[in-house]
């Protein structure tokens, strides 16, 4: 019996590329897609995970017992459940499979940027590279104040006094 092996990937992956797929089914108003293209964004999904998985499991079994790793892991192992998930009866089905897939994929990007390091512009979702003038920025969220960094160019305009 011949076993398929993942291999790792040599060169940096580029999450904001991969995050770029998703919104059409995970947006704020997602548009309910034809069939064909709802199984057109499964196995693109899936096709994203199995790059994914393990180039981040890597990194976290590098890091060892590092809680960032050990989060990286548990997301991995939904990210597995999620894969082997059987194709849903019915449309409605279908677009909460899919929706699951793509939330695994921006978890799994999410836990990359975080286990190499990498910064992510949260105006544009795009990272913020050495050069790339990052300014601290301070967003509410649901649980309060939330510390982040923006691009210079993508800071909010202050409202006026």
């Amino acid at each position: 019996m011949t076993a398929v092996r993942a291999t790792v990937s040599r060169s940096p992956i580029d999450t904001a590329m991969l995050r770029a797929y998703t919104p059409e089914i995970l947006g704020p108003e997602p548009v309910l897609p034809r069939y064909e293209r709802l199984q057109f964004l499964a196995f693109l999904y899936r096709g994203v995970l199995l790059q994914l998985i393990p180039v981040v499991e890597k990194f976290a079994i590098d890091l060892g017992d590092d809680i960032g790793a050990r989060c990286a892991l548990a997301g991995i192992g939904e990210a597995r459940r999620r894969l082997d998930e059987i194709e849903a009866p019915g449309l409605a089905g279908e677009v909460s499979r899919t929706q699951r897939l793509g939330r695994s994929v921006l978890a799994l990007c999410d836990h990359y940027d975080n286990l190499t390091g990498v910064r992510m512009c949260v105006q544009c979702d795009r990272p913020i590279g050495p050069d790339g003038e990052p300014v601290p920025y301070d967003s509410d969220s649901a649980g309060g104040q939330e510390k982040s960094m923006v691009h210079a160019a993508c800071l909010p305009p202050r409202p006026r006094d």
